[in-house]
């Protein structure tokens, strides 16, 4: 840290020496994966946290942006990085074929606990040297179809079930015509099969129905403040320009089951005398009912595991982890992305070009952003001691019988009878269906 803040002008070498002589020290200590300190400011392993980190502590001890005179009172500041963590976001993205073979393109990840919100892994880009540009802060990008389960969740907090059907056929509004990735149109399909298959028609259709502003509300519940927010039905496939920080914000507001957390950069700050004088105290708002979660939950697990992020599977002794995420593509292949969560760790990756250029075709969120992510969480899976976890909160729900299971039609939403095309679906109490698809044809269609 001290060697950065004299390389980049902040102190001079007078200065550096005696900061140094005063033993400052920014450590990371993580009890649940690690018994010993390790010492960002001598192992530089993540620039990305310096200038975070360094502003966040004059924020609490109060001083001004340009003072650096504290850098001599001995203070010990532990950072909420895992440095182990860190070392498997460095380690995804330097081994990426993609990242490797093309110069110019760039990335980056955020990964956060969503119990506290404490910020465990950041890379701010290929390479990423202190004092660049962090795009895990500070790049504007769309998000692509990675924000439709925004709008997935404003639908079940309108009543709409999973198992809802809507018709998968074209639609035309003012100036523009939205088409699925394929082109295609399938006729009738329930909710869930339109997420697995990252389908955009159904979402575009259901923003109709919940209301732009519904959508806005959840954005702004989970903690994401300022920006353009878009008043037209581009929105559903993700027209906002955001951060891949504000994307996981969100997606802990789902792991945790529907609570806001801040994001914390520090956790404690010794004097000299190893008295603390600032311990982090973590503040969780309940934003989204977390039956509401859990079904948005079960869905993302579902397009994991049978849909487009298929490639984003991470296996601990040969079992598939408790994941859930979402992939993400923009408009001729300019953005690529991947957010998905554990029960204990929310994690977006973002992937392109800092011009905007098109990454060329196939340059899909599956295929350019997901392999980072799985990378990244197979080391982090790995880590000793490191526990993946469970989603209590749907397993809680599961066991109350407040959420039932039932097998399911994919097309038609009712009860499933022959063993085509099912899957196993999350409803709420009393929301389960009763009929099975042989009674109804051609189902029921919202």
């Amino acid at each position: 840290m001290l060697t950065q803040m004299r390389n980049f002008g902040f102190i001079n070498e007078q200065q550096y020496e005696q900061a140094k002589s005063e033993e400052i020290a920014f450590v990371n200590t993580d009890s649940k994966n690690k018994n010993e300190e390790e010492q960002i400011s001598t192992s530089n392993i993540a620039p990305e946290f310096t200038t975070i980190v360094l502003s966040e502590v004059k924020k609490i001890l109060k001083v001004d942006e340009d003072d650096h005179n504290f850098l001599f009172d001995g203070y010990k500041i532990y950072a909420t990085v895992d440095l182990d963590m860190q070392r498997a976001a460095y380690k995804a993205f330097s081994s990426n074929y993609n990242l490797k073979r093309r110069e110019k393109l760039n990335g980056a990840l955020f990964s956060i606990d969503p119990s506290n919100g404490y910020v465990k892994a950041m890379v701010g880009g290929k390479n990423y040297k202190k004092g660049e540009f962090n795009r895990a802060l500070s790049a504007l990008r769309q998000p692509g179809s990675s924000f439709k389960p925004l709008v997935y969740l404003a639908a079940l907090q309108k009543g709409m079930e999973m198992s809802s059907v809507m018709e998968d056929s074209p639609l035309t509004t003012p100036g523009w015509s939205p088409k699925n990735y394929d082109g295609k149109f399938r006729d009738s399909m329930t909710l869930l099969k339109a997420i697995e298959i990252s389908n955009n028609i159904i979402p575009v259709k259901l923003l109709q129905y919940v209301g732009v502003d519904s959508v806005e509300k959840v954005w702004r519940d989970a903690g994401v403040v300022g920006g353009d927010f878009p008043k037209d039905l581009t929105l559903a496939l993700g027209s906002i320009s955001t951060k891949p920080i504000d994307m996981a914000l969100f997606y802990a507001a789902l792991a945790n089951g529907g609570y806001q957390v801040t994001p914390q950069y520090i956790y404690k700050i010794e004097n000299k005398y190893g008295e603390v004088i600032y311990e982090a105290k973590p503040k969780k708002k309940q934003i989204f009912k977390s039956e509401d979660v859990a079904l948005l939950t079960y869905m993302l697990e579902s397009a994991v595991n049978y849909g487009t992020g298929q490639s984003a599977k991470v296996f601990k002794n040969g079992n598939l982890i408790p994941m859930a995420g979402k992939t993400g593509t923009t408009s001729d292949y300019i953005s690529a992305w991947f957010t998905g969560y554990t029960p204990t760790l929310a994690t977006v990756v973002y992937v392109g070009y800092d011009d905007n250029k098109s990454m060329g075709g196939g340059m899909t969120g599956g295929a350019a952003a997901a392999p980072i992510w799985k990378t990244y969480m197979q080391s982090v899976v790995n880590i000793q001691n490191y526990n993946v976890g469970t989603f209590e909160f749907i397993d809680d729900y599961i066991k109350r019988r407040d959420l039932s299971l039932r097998e399911i039609d994919l097309k038609i939403g009712l009860l499933d009878t022959d063993g085509v095309d099912k899957r196993t679906a999350l409803f709420k109490a009393g929301t389960e269906p009763i009929e099975s698809e042989t009674k109804f044809k051609d189902g029921i269609v919202f």
